[in-house]
């Protein structure tokens, strides 16, 4: 209600919320356009055997289930985001422009922009030209391939420039936000496959009691993943007193450490790693391999077939091995730990330097591994139903939660920060502050 009502005075937030809404609107809109020379139903029976298409084709807003102009969406850039945050480790002058001025955070922008241009072309031509022999293209051809790649590289890089705009003229993080609408878009199918499976059909009371069942734990694993994507520790840090007139001041500050600093990272690593292959070799038609098979999670928790559920060792594994990745490259102790000392700081019971270092990492290893059995609980909910029950459309109750969840508080602390700014506006052009 605040918002509302503080979006009615504000002109200026007003028309960042119309910028933001109306460029998302036309992102839904291409997303609905089905690509010219294309058979639009191809994707709908691989998607049934073939897991590996689950997370993409939310990441595209049922890009590959629709086959729309928006095949690719930000897909590409935000795989090309990924590995430009981790080619910051590698090569210090990426880091530093990373870390820079606004100028130089522009450059890694365009930088992340080209990349993600290059990829959603190599991908564009892998899928148009080998997909394309097996029914993908009406008529299969070496102009029709090229044409198909031109438009899905085109409109991919409008996805990403789409995002830059609303990140520089309207509300929030504009690729995020393309990407929550590409997920939220998925849902009505999602829960319409839950219902038909579990409800419709059914004795009243049987419907009655599924449906109470999904409710319930569809909110509960909401509000989980809330949890999740907002705990934190607090470390306290004590630093020197400092002696003024009112008497001795002793400030206290502390180290947050995130429950799952990397968020959704570590899963779409993981994904990716799990998936490469499945998705390189159904290009070439090769999809009946048990090694294929161990990867690809549509086959996993099949009751007839568990030998391929050994994938999912392979997939908590690389989960975990992820998390710690990203947190160590988010997290340096030792930086920590001496910036603490030079500022005359200590934690309460633990030497400075070393000491501090060592029982900073063992309390960030602790969170992490706490955070990312959480990932993977949240993860595999889906996969296991799919599994047991056969479904094939139910990713909301997966990865797409998480991305879900934390894309909302993120956009909820910059509108709320843009409202702050819009009452500090009005109060100044008031005389509010200087009178209060």
């Amino acid at each position: 209600m605040n918002f509302i009502k503080t979006l009615k005075r504000d002109k200026q937030l007003r028309k960042k919320f119309c910028i933001t809404l109306s460029i998302l609107l036309l992102c839904r809109i291409l997303a609905a356009i089905p690509t010219p020379g294309i058979n639009t139903n191809y994707f709908k029976a691989m998607m049934e055997l073939n897991g590996s298409f689950g997370l993409l084709n939310i990441i595209t807003g049922n890009g590959l289930d629709s086959l729309s102009l928006m095949t690719l969406s930000i897909a590409p850039y935000i795989t090309a985001s990924i590995i430009i945050q981790l080619l910051g480790i590698i090569f210090k002058r990426i880091k530093e422009l990373q870390n820079g001025m606004k100028d130089e955070r522009q450059k890694i922008e365009y930088i992340t922009m080209g990349l993600g241009g290059v990829m959603a072309f190599v991908e564009a031509v892998m899928m148009a030209w080998g997909y394309g022999t097996q029914g993908l293209l009406k008529d299969y051809t070496w102009y029709w391939v090229f044409i198909v790649a031109v438009i899905w590289t085109l409109f991919a890089v409008l996805a990403s420039i789409a995002g830059k705009f609303i990140t520089d003229k309207g509300i929030g993080n504009g690729i995020s936000l393309i990407l929550l609408t590409n997920i939220l878009v998925s849902y009505p199918n999602d829960v319409m496959t839950l219902l038909s499976r579990f409800v419709l059909g059914k004795k009243v009371m049987t419907a009655i009691v599924a449906l109470i069942i999904i409710i319930t734990g569809t909110v509960a694993l909401f509000a989980f993943t809330y949890v999740l994507q907002d705990s934190q520790k607090n470390i306290p840090v004590n630093y020197s007193a400092k002696i003024s007139g009112s008497g001795v001041n002793k400030r206290v500050s502390s180290i947050p450490l995130k429950l799952c600093p990397g968020g959704v990272v570590p899963i779409i690593f993981a994904t990716s790693i799990m998936t490469t292959p499945v998705m390189i070799a159904s290009v070439f038609g090769k999809n009946d391999n048990i090694i294929l098979n161990i990867l690809n999670s549509a086959y996993w928790f099949q009751p007839e077939q568990m030998v391929y559920s050994v994938g999912v060792i392979i997939y908590i594994a690389l989960i975990f091995g992820f998390s710690y990745f990203y947190t160590g490259i988010t997290i340096n102790p030792t930086d920590i730990a001496e910036k603490i000392k030079k500022a005359g700081g200590n934690i309460s019971g633990i030497r400075p330097g070393k000491s501090t270092a060592e029982y900073i990492k063992k309390q960030t290893k602790y969170m992490t591994a706490i955070g990312a059995a959480a990932l993977v609980l949240i993860a595999l909910i889906p996969i296991i139903l799919g599994g047991i029950y056969g479904l094939t459309r139910i990713s909301f109750l997966g990865t797409s939660i998480i991305i879900t969840v934390g894309v909302i508080l993120d956009t909820r602390k910059v509108i709320q920060t843009e409202m702050q700014q819009g009452i500090y506006i009005e109060q100044m052009k008031k005389g509010g502050l200087f009178h209060a």
